[in-house]
């Protein structure tokens, strides 16, 4: 069953949405989802996206993935518990611009907290936990780091120079003033 969400916020109000394998399917522009959770029994992912652009999921709660592809994009994840119970706790594909600002994605074992597919463009982790490394998403200025319980989390990363134009941080003062179109000379 495909749902057309353009312009609604669909507010679940602490409410369980059963969802079954593809059902439902989320479709629509400028729409957002929250306060609820997500249920299936036989389905890989609870929560999926279709041709959906503009979108906030927010608050949501569910034992099986989020799968967001086809031609989708600004999609903004934040304050989530997702586990993949059979897959990957975020699959994203075929989308352009994904940001996940925070919450908790838990991926099946040996499977990716966050899988990136075929043909998307700019997939930013800003905040989070993962049960796997998603440093290849991370936004500029932030790290990952491996937590006591062997998630992963998501800080500001550890800079010795910072350029105050652009926020843009340096491990090394060698790194920033090469940055900046220098070299360091030990002529005098």
């Amino acid at each position: 069953t495909y749902i057309d969400l353009t312009n609604v916020t669909l507010d679940l109000n602490g409410k369980t949405l059963n969802a079954n394998r593809y059902n439902p399917v989320f479709t629509g522009d400028n729409f957002t989802i929250t306060n609820g959770k997500f249920v299936t029994k036989g389905a890989d992912y609870g929560l999926f996206l279709l041709e959906a652009t503009n979108v906030v999921i927010d608050g949501i709660t569910s034992n099986a993935g989020i799968n967001i592809q086809d031609i989708s994009a600004n999609i903004t994840i934040k304050n989530c518990d997702i586990t993949g119970k059979n897959y990957y706790a975020v699959f994203v594909a075929d989308v352009k611009n994904v940001v996940v600002e925070s919450g908790s994605y838990i991926a099946k074992k040996g499977m990716k907290s966050l899988y990136v597919y075929f043909n998307t463009d700019t997939v930013t982790v800003k905040g989070g936990t993962f049960s796997t490394d998603v440093a290849d998403y991370v936004a500029e200025g932030l790290e990952t780091v491996k937590n006591a319980d062997g998630t992963y989390g998501v800080k500001l990363g550890k800079f010795t120079v910072r350029n105050t134009t652009t926020g843009v941080g340096y491990e090394t003062l060698a790194a920033a003033i090469a940055a900046a179109g220098f070299a360091i000379s030990k002529k005098r």
